[in-house]
């Protein structure tokens, strides 16, 4: 019987010795699986804010998103385009972007718009959620080949308006202090006048304009070639009736020969005829197809030169000179 009762009084100690010594086992079991849930650190940090904390109509607010990345990641700037913005009573005036490096290699962007409303109370100011996506860096990974590895909310934004409009106005009117005041009966009458004198007093400057532009308007080609033409033979006719007894006056009758031909030439050929020599002028005649005696053409400017630089006594006489002053007229009696 003794045995008995101590052999049950060993089995109750033992049973609770073995419960002392579960407990803590159980209880670091627990620790250990809570571990797991704890916060973890996340690769993209959110910040927003407003440069105020209510706006009038019309006033300027600015709104940045500051978005703070390890170093080994990397933000999707197109998600925080302007145009991906959804706004609700504001309106976009400008944005810019910053980008700065903290001591620990972090990346931080910084995207500022600059907002307006224009909408009469009670509108709604609001910035609607945004999601943006980011990805994890690699050497030599281009942005097009960039796969995203996860994205970040920036959840909506919204900041008071401020008026001095009653609350439960529906529609905004303008204001108008002045009273309205009726014209007089005679203003029926005197305003058809006076556009009638405004109307009159414009025609002599539309004629003095007309008048300045005819006169400015270039001449048609035609009429410039046939009036130069003209002067050519009336040029040619003034040195037929000089006296070119005089070697002098001879002499300066060939400068005046050459000049005019050369000049007749030009224009026929579309040419700058007085920088060619003689031959030069007359292999353009052969390469125009112009029907010009190009030898002839040739001859009669060799000869001008020659007379031009000849020394005195060897300066063609004035009969010669007829001859060559009927070349040139048959030259340029041609077509």
């Amino acid at each position: 019987m003794r045995d008995t009762c101590f052999v049950v009084c060993a089995s109750i100690v033992l049973a609770a010795a073995s419960m002392e010594a579960r407990a803590p086992r159980g209880t670091a079991r627990a620790a250990s699986a809570a571990a797991p849930g704890a916060p973890q650190t996340q690769p993209v940090q959110v910040r927003t804010s407003f440069s105020r904390t209510a706006l009038w109509v019309g006033d300027h607010v600015t709104y940045t998103i500051e978005l703070s990345s390890a170093p080994d990641v990397g933000i999707l700037t197109d998600d925080l385009d302007k145009a991906k913005l959804r706004l609700r009573g504001l309106e976009i005036v400008s944005a810019d972007t910053e980008e700065a490096t903290r001591g620990n290699d972090a990346s931080i962007h910084r995207f500022r718009y600059e907002l307006a409303t224009y909408e009469p109370p009670p509108a709604t100011l609001r910035i609607d959620e945004l999601l943006v996506r980011f990805y994890v860096k690699r050497p030599g990974q281009r942005i097009e080949d960039v796969v995203p590895a996860g994205e970040v909310r920036i959840p909506p934004s919204s900041i008071a308006l401020r008026s001095t409009l009653p609350d439960n106005m529906r529609t905004a009117t303008i204001r108008d202090l002045r009273a309205h005041v009726s014209l007089p009966v005679w203003w029926a009458w005197i305003r058809p006048i006076g556009i009638a004198l405004i109307l009159v007093s414009i025609v002599p400057v539309v004629l003095w304009a007309v008048a300045a532009l005819h006169r400015v308007r270039p001449l048609k080609p035609k009429r410039r070639a046939w009036q130069a033409l003209r002067l050519t033979r009336k040029s040619l006719a003034e040195l037929r009736s000089a006296d070119m007894t005089d070697e002098a006056a001879r002499r300066e009758g060939y400068v005046r020969l050459d000049w005019l031909l050369r000049d007749h030439l030009g224009r026929k050929l579309a040419v700058t005829a007085q920088a060619l020599t003689p031959a030069e002028l007359a292999a353009t005649v052969r390469k125009n197809g112009a029907k010009l005696p190009a030898d002839s053409i040739s001859s009669l400017l060799q000869e001008c030169e020659l007379a031009r630089y000849c020394p005195p006594g060897r300066l063609p006489a004035s009969d010669q000179f007829l001859k060559a002053l009927e070349q040139a007229e048959a030259i340029v009696a041609r077509r």
